[in-house]
């Protein structure tokens, strides 16, 4: 039996409030982190307001996502090549400190996938029209 599928990386899952008494509320939700780590982000409601069914807690919490993921100008949407990301994450690994030999390994192999499927992008259609990712 399949389990339930994985969030995405910047997707948050169903938002729980908790009441925690004297009106307030503690709202939390599970995120997955850039790093592809799924962690459990709550918030309580804001300090001297009354918050009688938890809905400033759940803003709180939801304005803390937005901020916790900084969109980036080379950031992975569902229309980046293959390529692209190659090229990414060949920077990443090297400014990272990685070695010459594994550095030129990398791009011996990234050079062979560019080739093939370069021109593959994150998102690929699917022959009956719907959509999947092809990376999570």
């Amino acid at each position: 039996m399949p389990g339930r599928p994985p969030l995405r990386i910047g997707q948050h899952g169903k938002v729980t409030r908790v009441d925690l008494g004297a009106d307030v509320w503690l709202a939390r939700c599970r995120f997955r982190d850039d790093d592809g780590v799924a962690r459990i982000v709550e918030r309580r409601s804001p300090a001297g307001r009354r918050d009688q069914h938890g809905k400033l807690a759940e803003q709180e919490l939801l304005d803390a996502l937005d901020a916790r993921r900084t969109p980036s100008e080379d950031e992975v949407t569902a229309e980046t090549t293959l390529s692209a990301l190659c090229r990414a994450y060949l920077l990443r690994i090297e400014e990272e400190g990685r070695s010459t030999a594994t550095m030129d390994t990398y791009r011996f192999a990234a050079g062979k996938l560019e080739a093939k499927i370069g021109g593959v992008r994150v998102l690929r259609h699917r022959l009956d029209g719907s959509t999947r990712p092809c990376v999570r």
